[in-house]
């Protein structure tokens, strides 16, 4: 396969590159409306390139369009007769209908051509939209056709009356909109930003150990509660393993990780398609952690939250013994009922049979949307999601064992599970703002205490 380059035309970019001065045009519903009509320049009026709207899904190579490149043509396009019904697209843009819509959603450039010399500066910056995107400066003759299936307009294009999609385009909306997350071909979306989002996590050297414990934090959390409970994590056995937002701090054990460099990509769908909200965000950061320490960790790999203080040094064997899921590919901390769970301490058996399977399927339920079909956005939630129809070991004793339950706020419930399972013997868990404020003022007030003693003395 021939080496190809993706680039983005951004406007800002062009703008500052003196490439494109056209003011906003009101019609205009992306940024690349009219850049895209630089490709020629931009291409040094050379060669063969491809120009697409960002809201495609290619299932088969551009090896084989390109392999239809036929140089008696200026462009090659699907000559779509798209005229749409409603009159919004997108969650909310205006839908314009104007003659040969859409075959400048995906052009084959032959960039070389003598008649795309016109197609300068000037002519971008200064023409109409309906000269450019009609393609006014060629002849009819020197537009190429293309069958539907590399230009499929989802919802308008029919299986088999118009072939089999190879580049699917839903030019209308899609199911990174809340309006489209059924819409037709959905399923092939998903499974585009699972798979994009597995690979951009960059976990390709994989380390072995028989116990990895992981958390990810930033410096402010650090100083909330972070430096006086991590610490104490110098009494867990095996690789210790720090994910931070920001600058990292040096404990003097473990190893550290940035988020954006080594665990996820700024590319991510997640944050490129706007697919979250502030409250889910700050979740699926989290459970992007846990499935990249995962995926690079083999063995047994345990995420403990940042506010958990390790109370007792806890040899290997009885971490293995206490924490490792046996038949299960996963284990935390569940008390009976069906949203009754906390991720505080979650144990991975990343040589299960079933491991692949369920990792896959908890990172699928922040892009398929299924985080917005659930009680709420977190990560707690959303394995508790994946628990109904994939088995998890529980590590607290069953509600009906224990002789009352406790009187408190439904945020701090979650506590009172680590105070009644087995591993209370070796972790506090600070859950709740009150929780780590209380924490963190008894621990500051006792330091104050002993300078102040040691001041008299």
């Amino acid at each position: 396969m021939k080496f190809i380059e993706v680039i983005p035309l951004k406007q800002q970019r062009l703008r500052l590159e003196e490439k494109y001065w056209r003011d906003a045009d009101p019609l205009s519903s992306t940024e690349f409306t009219f850049t895209r009509f630089l490709v020629p320049h931009l291409a040094g009026y050379d060669g063969w390139a491809i120009f697409c709207d960002c809201d495609f899904v290619w299932t088969e190579s551009v090896e084989e369009l390109l392999a239809q490149a036929d140089g008696q043509y200026a462009v090659m396009v699907v000559k779509h007769e798209h005229t749409p019904a409603d009159s919004t697209k997108m969650d909310g843009c205006k839908q314009t209908s104007y003659p040969r819509k859409n075959w400048s959603s995906m052009i084959l450039w032959n960039c070389g051509h003598p008649s795309n010399k016109q197609v300068d500066l000037e002519l971008v910056n200064t023409q109409t939209g309906q000269y450019l995107h009609r393609f006014s400066w060629l002849q009819d003759n020197e537009i190429g056709e293309l069958t539907p299936e590399w230009n499929w307009l989802v919802g308008w294009n029919k299986e088999p009356t118009h072939g089999k999609p190879k580049a699917y385009h839903w030019t209308e909306g899609g199911p990174w909109f809340k309006n489209y997350r059924d819409c037709e071909y959905a399923d092939v979306w998903w499974d585009y930003c699972i798979e994009s989002a597995e690979n951009l996590s960059k976990n390709q050297n994989k380390e072995s150990a028989s116990i990895t414990w992981v958390t990810s934090l930033s410096r402010s959390y650090w100083n909330e509660i972070g430096e006086l409970t991590l610490p104490s994590w110098e009494k867990l056995p095996g690789n210790v393993v720090f994910v931070w937002d920001d600058k990292p701090v040096d404990l003097g054990f473990g190893k550290n990780f940035n988020f954006f460099k080594d665990v996820a990509s700024v590319n991510d769908p997640w944050i490129t398609e706007g697919m979250g909200s502030y409250k889910s965000d700050r979740f699926w950061k989290k459970s992007r952690v846990q499935i990249w320490a995962a995926r690079k960790f083999q063995g047994l790999v345990v995420w403990l939250d940042a506010d958990i203080r390790v109370d007792a040094p806890i040899s290997k064997q009885q971490a293995i013994n206490l924490l490792h899921p046996g038949d299960c590919v996963a284990g935390t901390l569940i008390a009976g009922e069906e949203w009754d769970i906390d991720t505080g301490i979650v144990a991975f058996n990343t040589r299960h049979e079933n491991f692949e399977n369920f990792i896959r399927t908890f990172s699928l339920v922040w892009y398929n949307g299924d985080i917005y079909k659930i009680p709420m956005p977190y990560d707690h939630i959303a394995l508790a999601h994946v628990a109904k129809s994939i088995p998890i070991k529980s590590y607290v004793a069953p509600l009906k064992s224990w002789p009352t339950m406790p009187e408190c706020e439904p945020d701090h419930i979650n506590r009172y599970f680590v105070e009644n399972s087995s591993v209370k013997q070796y972790f506090t868990h600070f859950l709740g703002i009150d929780n780590k404020v209380n924490h963190s003022n008894s621990i500051r007030g006792e330091a104050r205490i002993v300078k102040a003693e040691k001041k008299k003395k």
